[in-house]
C-alpha cells in the first residue's frame, strides 16, 4: 500500500572537459569526449619533448571536468570511475609510466539527482629515456551507476504492538528491499518523542545493513516507551521511518501501539498555595521567600518573581522545585513577591505578598587627626559584609595613638568585634558582619617609585616595573657574593604624602617609607631607616658596586612632603634586593638578621647549621591553613622557629605573616594561567648572565634540567642545592640554576 511516482530517467554524463594548464615540455590537445546511456569518456594526446634543457622535469596536463547526474537518484562517485590507459609503445629499452590526481571530489561522495559537480584531473607521464619526442594518449572512462531504491514495509501488514502492563518493549518486523547495485546501511526512527527504537538488548538506535540487489530481507526492531510518558488514550499512533545513510528518510507506515492510560492525564485542577512569606536575611542584602502548596496529583515546579514598588520585575523569574528561595545583592527599596505553582498537567495557581520596605546599606564615617589619614575604605557598606579600612601615619615610627569604632551606636571591642593591625606606617581595621551605621576614629603617630633595582643581567629596572618574572641580583648570605633570585613577594602600589630622603657621602641617595632596612657595616647587620638611634648622620651603610661591597656614610636625612607612590619587593630565600646600589631588605630586619653575619655579609654558619641540623624548624602543616606552599618555601618560613629565641612565638609569627606577607591589601598575587594555576619563571645559565635560557612553568609541575658540554652539576640558587643533568625538579616558585663545570 502507499503511493508511487515516476519521472524520466536520464544518464550520468560529462558535460565539459577543459585543458586548464600544462608543463612547458608537453603539447596537449583539447580533449574530446562522447556520451551514451552506459559510459562516457574523454581522451587526450601528449607530445613529450625531452630535448629542451630548460623545460620542466615534470610532464603533466591538468583538465577541469564537469559531471552531470541527470538521473532521478543519487550517484556515488567511485574510486575506479577514471582509469587512465596508455596507448603508446615507448622506444626499446625505455619505459613510460603515468599517474593521475583528482582534486575536488572523493570516492564515496554523492552527486544528488539532477546535480552537477566540477573537479580537476591531473595526468602525469614519466618517460625514462633521454632525448626524443614521445607521443601518446590517456583515456579515462566513467560508467553510470544504476539508479536504485530502498523501501520497507511491515511484514504481513503487522504494524501494531503492546506496551501495556509489564511490557517494556514491543517487536516489529519490517521487510526491506534494496535495488541498488551497492549495499546500504540504515536505521529506523519514530515520529513520537514518547517512543524510541531499540534492539533486543535495549540498546538505542540500532544500525542495520542490506546487501546489493536484495528483493526481500526481514529486520526486527523493538519500540520502547519513555518511562516518564503518560497517556490519556490508547492506542497511540505514530509514523515509522527507514533512514538510509546519506539519503532521505523513507516512510514505512503508521504504527498503532497499545499503552496504559493515566487516569490523571486530564487533571484540570490547579495547585493550592497555602502560605507565602518574604523576610529579610539578617546581616545580608537579601530576602528569603518561603511557601507551602499542595495538589491532588503532585506539584511539578514553582516560579518565583520579585517586583519593586513600581511593579517592575527584578531579574528573571526563578524556576525551582524547592519551597524556599533567597534573592541576594538587592538595593535598598520596597519589594513584593509573586509565586506560581504548576502541576504536571500544566495547571497553575498564583499568590503574592504585600509590598515591604527593606534597608541594608549603612554609612561609614571617619575621624582622623594627629598626623593620621585614611588611605582607603568605603563610605557605604552592605549588611553582612566585612569593612576594611586602611590608615596612614605621617610619623616615621609608624605608630598610632589610638583607634576605636562604633556600629549602630554601640562601641565595638578590639579583638572581638574588630581587628587592628599595623605594618610600617600603615594601620588596617577590619569589622566583619556589618549590621549598622559605623563610625571610626583613628589618631596617628617600603621604597619610592623610580628606585632602581639591579637585575641579574647587570641592568636596572624601576621598582614599580619589577614583576615575578624578573631575575634579580641579590646578595648570597651562603657564599658572600652576588647571586640571582626571582621575587617571592611583591607589594601592591601604595601612595603617601611624604617620604624620607637619605643622602650619603658619595652624594648618592635613597628614598624610603617607614622602617625599610639597609645593611650597616657600623653594626654588621640590617637596621631600619626610621631608627633614630642607629640610622643617623655618620652611620655607615653598604653599597654593592660591580659585585663588590662598598661603604658610604650617611650625610643628610630629610623628610620630603610630596604625594608619591611606593613599592616593596622581597627576593626568594635571601629577602634582599639591591636598590640604587644599596643592599636593602624587608622592614622587619629581625628576619634578615636571624643568624648574625660574619665577614662579607655571610650567615654565622655555626648558628645556622645548628638550627638546620637539629631540625629546629617549623613544618608546613603548622602554616598550611594560612599560606600557600610556594610562599612558605620561598621565604624559608620553616626557619622562623629560630625566632622563639628572640621571644617571638609561633602565634606571633603567624600573626605577622597574616597581616603582612598574606595581607590581601598588600600582596600582589603571582601570575596564573588559563587554569587559574600559578606560573613561575625557571631559568638556567652559565656564569655569564648576559644571556640565559628561561621558560614559564605551572606550579607543581616538573622541570628536567638539560645537559651541556663539560657540565658537572646544576646549582639551584633558591635552594642552595645541587642537581645532576637530566634530573627532574619540582617547581614551587621562580627558580634559577647555574651550570657548574
Amino acid at each position: 500500500t502507499g503511493t508511487s511516482g515516476y519521472a524520466e530517467n536520464g544518464i550520468v554524463k560529462i558535460t565539459s572537459v577543459t585543458l586548464k594548464e600544462k608543463t612547458d615540455n608537453v603539447e596537449a590537445t583539447q580533449p574530446v569526449w562522447s556520451e551514451d546511456s552506459s559510459a562516457v569518456s574523454f581522451s587526450v594526446s601528449f607530445t613529450l619533448d625531452n630535448n629542451d634543457p630548460t623545460a620542466s622535469a615534470e610532464h603533466s596536463a591538468t583538465y577541469e571536468v564537469t559531471i552531470l547526474n541527470d538521473t532521478i537518484g543519487p550517484y556515488i562517485f567511485g574510486s575506479d570511475l577514471f582509469s587512465p590507459t596508455l596507448n603508446i609503445t615507448p622506444p626499446p629499452g625505455e619505459t613510460l609510466d603515468y599517474a593521475y590526481d583528482i582534486v575536488g571530489v572523493h570516492p564515496g561522495d554523492v552527486i544528488p539527482a539532477k546535480t552537477s559537480i566540477t573537479f580537476t584531473i591531473k595526468l602525469t607521464l614519466y618517460p625514462s629515456g633521454g632525448a626524443g619526442t614521445y607521443s601518446g594518449g590517456v583515456q579515462a572512462d566513467v560508467t553510470t551507476q544504476d539508479v536504485g531504491l530502498i523501501v520497507g514495509a511491515f511484514k504481513n501488514d503487522v504494524n501494531s504492538g503492546d506496551l501495556t502492563g509489564n511490557n517494556t518493549t514491543a517487536p516489529l518486523t519490517i521487510t526491506v528491499m534494496n535495488t541498488y547495485d551497492v549495499g546500504k546501511n540504515f536505521t529506523f526512527s519514530v515520529s513520537n518523542s514518547n517512543f524510541s527504537v531499540v534492539d533486543s538488548n535495549n540498546n538505542p538506535n540500532p544500525s542495520f545493513q542490506i546487501a546489493a540487489n536484495t528483493d526481500s530481507q526481514d529486520f526486527t526492531i523493538y519500540i520502547k516507551r519513555d518511562s516518564n510518558a503518560t497517556f490519556g488514550n490508547t492506542p497511540q499512533r505514530f509514523n515509522l521511518y527507514l533512514n538510509p545513510v546519506g539519503e532521505s528518510s523513507v516512510s514505512v507506515g503508521s504504527v498503532l501501539m497499545s499503552v496504559d492510560v493515566d487516569p490523571n492525564f486530564y487533571d484540570n485542577q490547579p495547585p493550592t498555595i497555602t502560605s507565602l512569606t518574604a523576610t529579610r536575611v539578617a546581616n545580608s542584602p537579601s530576602i528569603t521567600v518561603n511557601w507551602q502548596a499542595q495538589d491532588n496529583y503532585g506539584i511539578d515546579y514553582y516560579k518565583v518573581y520579585l517586583y519593586n514598588n513600581s511593579n517592575a520585575q527584578i531579574g528573571d523569574p526563578v524556576t525551582t522545585t524547592d519551597t524556599t528561595y533567597t534573592f541576594s545583592n538587592l538595593a535598598d527599596g520596597s519589594y513584593y513577591v509573586k509565586l506560581y505553582a504548576y502541576d504536571g498537567k500544566g495547571n497553575n495557581s498564583n499568590s503574592s505578598t504585600n509590598t515591604t520596605s527593606y534597608s541594608w546599606t549603612y554609612s561609614v564615617t571617619y575621624t582622623t587627626n594627629n598626623n593620621a589619614s585614611k588611605t582607603s575604605g568605603p563610605d557605604n557598606i552592605r549588611a553582612g559584609e566585612t569593612l576594611t579600612a586602611v590608615f596612614s601615619s605621617s610619623g616615621l615610627t609608624g605608630g598610632f595613638n589610638s583607634y576605636s569604632a562604633t556600629m549602630g551606636g554601640t562601641t565595638l571591642t578590639s579583638g572581638t568585634d574588630y581587628t587592628w593591625s599595623t605594618s610600617g606606617n600603615s594601620g588596617t581595621m577590619r569589622i566583619p558582619n556589618v549590621s549598622g551605621n559605623i563610625s571610626i576614629n583613628v589618631q596617628g603617630a617600603c621604597l619610592i617609585e623610580g628606585t632602581k633595582i639591579l637585575l641579574a643581567n647587570g641592568k636596572y629596572k624601576k621598582i614599580e616595573n619589577v614583576n615575578y618574572n624578573d631575575l634579580l641580583a641579590v646578595w648570597d648570605y651562603e657564599n658572600g657574593k652576588i647571586t640571582y633570585e626571582y621575587p617571592i613577594w611583591i607589594e601592591k602600589a601604595k601612595e603617601t604624602n611624604f617620604y624620607q630622603k637619605t643622602t650619603f657621602s658619595d652624594n648618592s641617595f635613597i628614598k624610603t617609607i617607614g622602617y625599610h632596612g639597609m645593611f650597616s657595616p657600623t653594626y654588621n647587620e640590617f637596621i631600619s631607616v626610621d631608627d633614630p638611634i642607629r640610622f643617623k648622620v655618620g652611620t655607615k651603610v653598604t653599597k654593592i658596586v660591580n659585585g663588590k661591597l662598598k661603604e658610604v656614610t650617611i650625610k643628610k636625612i630629610e623628610i620630603i612632603t610630596e604625594k608619591i607612590k611606593y613599592y616593596h619587593v622581597v627576593s626568594t630565600r635571601y629577602y634582599n634586593i639591591i636598590a640604587n646600589d644599596f643592599l636593602t631588605t624587608d622592614g622587619t630586619v629581625v628576619l634578615s638578621n636571624l643568624y648574625g653575619f660574619d665577614k662579607n655579609i655571610t650567615w654565622n654558619k655555626n648558628i645556622r647549621n645548628n638550627v638546620i641540623n637539629n631540625h629546629n624548624l617549623y613544618s608546613y602543616g603548622e602554616f598550611k591553613d594560612i599560606m600557600p606552599y610556594y610562599m612558605f618555601s620561598g621565604l624559608r618560613a620553616e626557619e622562623g622557629k629560630h625566632l622563639t629565641n628572640y621571644g617571638l612565638s609561633k602565634e606571633i609569627f603567624r600573626y605577622y605573616l597574616i597581616n603582612n606577607q598574606l595581607n590581601t591589601e598588600m600582596l600582589l598575587n603571582p601570575p596564573t594561567n588559563n587554569n587559574n594555576k600559578r606560573i613561575w619563571m625557571v631559568s638556567t645559565s652559565e656564569k655569564n648572565l648576559k644571556n640565559y635560557n628561561y621558560g614559564i612553568y605551572e606550579e607543581g609541575s616538573y622541570y628536567t634540567l638539560p645537559n651541556i658540554i663539560g657540565l658537572k652539576k646544576w646549582y639551584s640558587t633558591s635552594e642552595d642545592k645541587y642537581y645532576n643533568p637530566y634530573e627532574k625538579v619540582k617547581i614551587n616558585h621562580g627558580m634559577h640554576f647555574i651550570a657548574i663545570k
